[in-house]
């Protein structure tokens, strides 16, 4: 770091609203690019629908029995989840409870305030993998702390995943006012050299140093004006 670089460097950490900001901006980018595997739900553009708990206020919390999916997504590589989250293995069913008879489990599927739906699914279909044995039956609960729009979708991950389109439009949007900044500064200093070429232009036809229409208009006007002066004189005396 150079002595020009320590000097911006002190004069930035004097200004606390800088550093604010500039602090925001960091976590920002950081938010942006890692927002998959921040939010709770990695699904593409956090669009993982869930409508019987549509319009949930922030807090709300709720079990959920996961089936896996008949068509499994395919595996994908960490840049991949990195750019686009990666598919859902499974199907989230929000429940109240549950109790297993013989070889299924019983669950009270929750369809709205107070309404419940009993269905009874085989062991086989919900017995968790090695990965998830803390799970019983597969079952988890989660909680949305903002809360889920209209389709169920958890508000958090969405705004964590739309922090890209935020800065996207940041970006896009400085670059549009720099390049503005870049034609008003070009529309001066053209409109100062067309301002020193007239003030050229006049002086040079007064003085008789260049002879252009310009500057003869000038001094015709000049010797107008002079004429009429010298008119009014004679007239008032």
């Amino acid at each position: 770091m150079n002595h020009s670089d320590r000097n911006t460097w002190k004069r930035l950490r004097r200004k606390k609203s800088a550093l604010f900001g500039l602090t925001v901006i960091g976590l920002s980018i950081l938010t942006a690019v890692f927002a998959y595997f921040i939010a709770p739900d990695h699904s593409p553009d956090a669009n993982r629908m869930i409508v019987e708990i549509g319009g949930s206020k922030p807090g709300f919390t709720q079990k959920f029995l996961r089936l896996k999916k008949e068509n499994e997504p395919a595996p994908s590589s960490f840049l991949r989840q990195l750019a686009d989250g990666r598919e859902d293995e499974f199907t989230y069913i929000p429940i109240n409870g549950f109790t297993r008879k013989g070889d299924s489990l019983v669950v009270q599927k929750f369809v709205d305030e107070g309404i419940e739906e009993r269905i009874a699914y085989p062991l086989r279909l919900v017995e968790p993998s090695a990965a998830t044995r803390e799970m019983p039956y597969n079952i988890e609960t989660r909680t949305f702390w903002l809360g889920t729009d209209k389709y169920g979708r958890d508000i958090l991950s969405r705004l964590l995943v739309g922090v890209r389109v935020s800065l996207a439009v940041g970006i896009a949007q400085g670059q549009r006012h720099a390049g503005d900044g870049d034609m008003v500064v070009v529309g001066e200093l053209a409109a100062e050299n067309a301002g020193h070429q007239h003030q050229d232009d006049v002086e040079g036809g007064v003085g008789g140093h260049h002879d252009t229409g310009l500057g003869h208009r000038h001094v015709g006007r000049a010797r107008w004006h002079e004429d009429h002066v010298v008119r009014a004189g004679r007239d008032t005396h």
